[in-house]
């Protein structure tokens, strides 16, 4: 147990540093929705910075998420975009930061309509239908209406 604190018997800035990394630790894992203001996956590491605000009130929140999850989530992982995310709370010591570390990305709304429609058209584009050979004109006039 630690020493009583007081004017007199202050704790040390790692000590209260320490505390709160201990506390937010016990939180458990959540679901949160908002707007994406700033992705930022940089070459060569393996975290990607994110920063997830609502776009209801002027609050943000500093995501960290492994570089595949945001290469994997495509267009829809961009800014401006909405997403929910799934990640549990961890507090960085050595800076006294807090983040998200994130394990899930979701597009919510517009964002995940254009992603489930891009990937759509890749799986149609991996089975040739969009190949210009295979495209035949269209008849001048219709041959028959309604068979």
């Amino acid at each position: 147990m630690s020493s009583p604190n007081s004017a007199e018997q202050p704790w040390p800035v790692r000590t209260v540093a320490r505390k709160i990394a201990e506390w937010v630790d016990r939180l458990g894992a959540v679901w949160v929705e908002g707007q994406l203001a700033q992705v930022t996956a940089r070459a060569g590491t393996g975290t990607a910075f994110l920063t997830l605000r609502d776009p209801a009130a002027d609050v943000s929140l500093q995501l960290t998420a492994p570089i595949m999850l945001v290469r994997e989530g495509g267009p829809a992982v961009a800014e401006g975009n909405r997403v929910v995310v799934h990640g549990k709370p961890s507090f960085f010591l050595g800076r006294g930061t807090l983040s998200l570390r994130v394990d899930e990305i979701r597009a919510v709304g517009i964002g995940e309509l254009l992603a489930r429609i891009e990937r759509l058209r890749r799986l149609l584009a991996a089975e040739g239908l969009f190949d210009q050979a295979r495209k035949r004109r269209l008849p001048f006039l219709p041959g028959c209406i309604g068979s």
